[in-house]
């Protein structure tokens, strides 16, 4: 019955994007995209067979424990229908009438006092939601998340096919086609959700810097960022001084966008340096420093295969300064080739070698945004390196590493398609083969 479910939704969504204009866009068929949404669904079935069957301890692993605490929610539709809704849409969903259904679950509540790594209720409450089509079969689960990921995806390609005309087949590739992006987006993980929010946040802010119905596009940029910070809030903080740059773009114009860029992002350093002034629970090293004494000692106290030695980052500013480098390094160009000690870690690894590769395509090869998408490149760009510098700082583990960075891996490859001069690039090649044939 999981098969014939599981090939009904596929194809009726695959039907829904054939059908919808939303699914069109330069360069783009909705039969492609329809291709796309199905590869999305074997990739998340890979997801789960890699959960199932590779690594077994199901009382561990994401996809299975926020969709098991999934079943006791929507248990409540036969109970009480409106403490259904109320708990899947959190409604007052601390409610003590609430109390019986939630403390069921393992994951609801955070695993511990101020968490901000780690926000489950989301995840829980898309599976409860689901369940009302899937009978509570797993991988019509893992079609509906191909379907509301692609979405996201979707926004990111519209925001950026008007800066990369003439390169669409690349920036197909860069936002759908990259194998970690299909791989962690595509399954039942947090992931899946959080590129849907990026993806609205930023094809909003995109649509307001062309005064392109503002007030519709602010609305749906007020729901994106919701998403994003129910999903994950050190992504949100990430995304926050994006959001004001682009604001104040908005207001003054695109004049002057690297100075306005420079100064904001200066000042706003500034100000995180010394909220601790004004509420010594706003230390932001301090917390930083925390974050990652937890991190790294759950890492050894579990053994974990792909941990790395990483920075000590001290209670110091200057510990934290000095840190940035190694941590924005780990995160973009690890794991190595050298470092693969399983499939998914050298997969992981290929990937960032191509990613390296085009990087420094990138350093010789560079084309300057028009003025018109500039804010767009910067705001993008401040997002990146923020996520990069969170992750790279407080995660030990190469695993999470590839995981955690999944968010941000379709904008930078997507930025790389937009800054490279490939007819440059191509002549370069071109110029090289004489050589190649003499040697």
């Amino acid at each position: 019955m999981e098969i014939v479910l599981t090939s009904f939704y596929s194809l009726l969504f695959a039907l829904i994007i054939r059908k919808a204009k939303f699914f069109s866009a330069p360069g783009l068929s909705n039969n492609t995209v329809a291709g796309i949404f199905l590869l999305k669904v074997m990739f998340g079935i890979l997801l789960w067979y890699t959960y199932t069957y590779y690594y077994t301890n199901k009382a561990e692993n994401d996809i299975y424990k926020f969709f098991d605490d999934a079943k006791y929610i929507y248990a409540a539709i036969k109970t009480n229908p409106l403490h259904y809704l109320q708990l899947v849409f959190g409604i007052n969903s601390e409610a003590v009438h609430l109390k019986p259904y939630l403390e069921q679950t393992t994951h609801w509540y955070k695993p511990w006092p101020g968490s901000t790594f780690h926000d489950n209720n989301i995840i829980i409450q898309f599976n409860a939601l689901v369940y009302l089509f899937s009978q509570g079969y797993f991988n019509v689960h893992t079609v509906f998340m191909s379907f509301i990921s692609l979405l996201g995806l979707m926004c990111m390609y519209k925001t950026f096919v008007v800066w990369c005309k003439g390169k669409t087949n690349l920036l197909l590739a860069a936002i759908f086609l990259v194998p970690s992006v299909l791989f962690w987006s595509s399954g039942v993980l947090k992931e899946g959700l959080l590129i849907t929010g990026l993806g609205v946040v930023l094809y909003s802010l995109h649509n307001l810097l062309n005064k392109d119905n503002l007030v519709l596009n602010t609305i749906f940029l007020l729901l994106g960022g919701y998403f994003v910070f129910q999903t994950k809030m050190y992504v949100f903080a990430a995304l926050l001084p994006a959001l004001l740059f682009v604001l104040i773009v908005l207001f003054t114009g695109k004049q002057g966008a690297i100075v306005k860029f420079i100064v904001i992002h200066v000042l706003l350093v500034i100000l995180a340096f010394n909220l601790y002034r004004i509420n010594s629970a706003w230390d932001i090293v301090a917390y930083l420093h925390l974050k990652q004494m937890g991190f790294i000692q759950t890492a050894i106290s579990e053994q974990a295969g792909s941990y790395i030695d990483i920075n000590y980052l001290e209670n110091s500013t200057i510990s934290l300064i000095n840190n940035v480098p190694s941590a924005v390094i780990n995160v973009l160009f690890r794991p190595f080739i050298t470092e693969a000690s399983s499939l998914p870690i050298y997969a992981a690894a290929m990937e960032t070698a191509v990613f390296s590769i085009f990087s420094v395509f990138a350093l010789f090869f560079f084309k300057k945004p028009s003025a018109q998408f500039l804010p767009m490149v910067l705001a993008i760009t401040s997002f990146i390196l923020i996520l990069v510098t969170l992750i790279g700082l407080l995660t030990p583990l190469l695993g999470s590493i590839v995981r955690f960075r999944m968010p941000f891996v379709p904008l930078y490859a997507a930025i790389l398609v937009g800054i490279i001069d490939f007819k440059k690039l191509l002549n370069f090649l071109v110029r090289l083969l004489p050589l190649s044939r003499l040697k």
